[in-house]
């Protein structure tokens, strides 16, 4: 259990086998260029470099940035299943396709298959999620009036105009709807882009990037305050490495590009 949530556990050798199944299935299973996760699909930070720049032309004025609601948790198992038998041939890949699809979860000495859902602890999880909504992808790709992004459940759509913008997501939630998915009412942000809004832990306006977004600042300061707990035992020289290099990976991070707010910078704790 972690934070309230439940997590499946893979033993080293099904680890093994779903990290092999991974780099077979890799290159049957499209994944289009605009779901950014995957490896050599740009990543994060290239992302916001992207949207940095389309979001300071001024014909890009509205946005839509939303949340599936429990993505992982609500993928249907058959329609992934399907979709994954329309490229994948080999009896033996569909056969483990089909097993880490119908995982069992042992509870209190209960087992019991979820009827909904495929486990995150995996290599091949990202892979399958970004498969799993392609069609969603492709659409909104081929639309020239839009710019169109996926950072696995997280979508980010600009639009020249509100009605354009109001077509795309009437558009996008058709497809949630089609899948069984929902947005996450607190994950969603559709408006004007000078209101501003976050992606990918970045605050971001009509201007682009200006900051990193308050959440990721809080989660960042939990952390800290977490590491500071934990290194408690340790000398204070060896304390404030620890603190020290974990800000500093941070801090390359947050430096996206030459953002106008400043960035906090905690600083490592003093010793005596």
């Amino acid at each position: 259990m972690a934070q309230g949530d439940t997590r499946a556990l893979w033993s080293s050798p099904d680890a093994l086998v779903l990290k092999c199944l991974t780099l077979l299935l890799t290159p049957v299973l499209p994944v289009h260029p605009r779901c950014e996760h995957i490896k050599g699909h740009q990543g994060g930070k290239k992302s916001v470099q992207r949207i940095h720049q389309m979001l300071r032309q001024p014909n890009n004025r509205f946005v839509c940035r939303t949340d599936i609601k429990g993505y992982y948790a609500r993928i249907n198992k058959q329609t992934l299943y399907s979709q994954g038998q329309s490229h994948v041939h080999h009896p033996i890949l569909l056969n483990l396709v089909w097993q880490f699809l119908h995982y069992s979860v042992e509870d209190g000495g209960t087992f019991h298959t979820p009827e909904f859902g495929i486990a995150r602890s995996s290599s091949l999880s990202p892979l399958l999620a970004a498969f799993h909504l392609y069609e969603v992808d492709a659409h909104f790709a081929q639309q020239t009036n839009l710019d169109y992004s996926r950072y696995m459940d997280d979508f980010f759509i600009i639009a020249n105009t509100r009605w354009q913008l109001r077509r795309a997501v009437r558009k996008l939630n058709q497809f949630f709807d089609q899948f069984g998915f929902h947005q996450h009412p607190d994950k969603t942000f559709i408006g004007p882009t000078r209101k501003g809004t976050d992606w990918m832990g970045y605050r971001l306006t009509d201007k682009g990037v200006q900051s990193v977004a308050p959440r990721a600042l809080t989660n960042h300061l939990t952390r800290l305050r977490r590491l500071y707990e934990q290194t408690r035992h340790l000398t204070a020289r060896q304390q404030q490495v620890r603190v020290a290099g974990y800000v500093g990976r941070w801090q390359v991070w947050s430096v996206c590009i030459q953002m106008p707010a400043p960035i906090c910078r905690p600083h490592p704790p003093r010793t005596c």
